[in-house]
């Protein structure tokens, strides 16, 4: 039983510092995970780049079978409420001018920012969310 309580901790000890990135090389490659792949509002993995004055540019991919509008969009500290229309199987251009992370960063550090995305289809009155995880290393 004392080995099972151990073997535990240490998976969960692991996780932890998986997750932060201890390990190293996580950064290397941009992602963007946790998205819907149809049905929904994404970020694609390759759709997105962040510079160390905080900006970035963001592409928004609508996987829905209808035009979308965009409620609003979280990345990091970074909100943007404008209504945008997104047609169906259409792209849209972020660019966040601040925010995008915080504290002086340096070419090649890593960040990890958690992405909520609100849109409603069209003909529906219902809000809709898109979350998930963007990771990638600052350019």
């Amino acid at each position: 039983m004392t080995y099972g309580w151990a073997i535990l901790i240490i998976a969960i000890v692991a996780a932890a510092l998986y997750y932060m990135n201890v390990f190293g090389g996580g950064c290397a490659s941009p992602s963007a995970t946790g998205f819907p792949s149809s049905g929904g509002v994404a970020i694609l993995s390759n759709g997105f780049v962040v510079i160390t004055d905080h900006s970035g540019e963001i592409v928004l991919s609508n996987n829905a079978a209808q035009s979308v509008t965009l409620s609003n969009v979280v990345i990091d500290s970074y909100s943007n409420n404008t209504p945008m229309v997104i047609s169906s199987g259409g792209t849209m251009t972020l660019f966040p001018t601040t925010n995008l992370g915080t504290g002086t960063v340096a070419q090649g550090d890593c960040y990890r920012f958690d992405v909520t995305i609100s849109f409603t289809r069209s003909g529906l009155v219902t809000t809709q969310t898109s979350t998930g995880t963007i990771q990638g290393a600052y350019q």
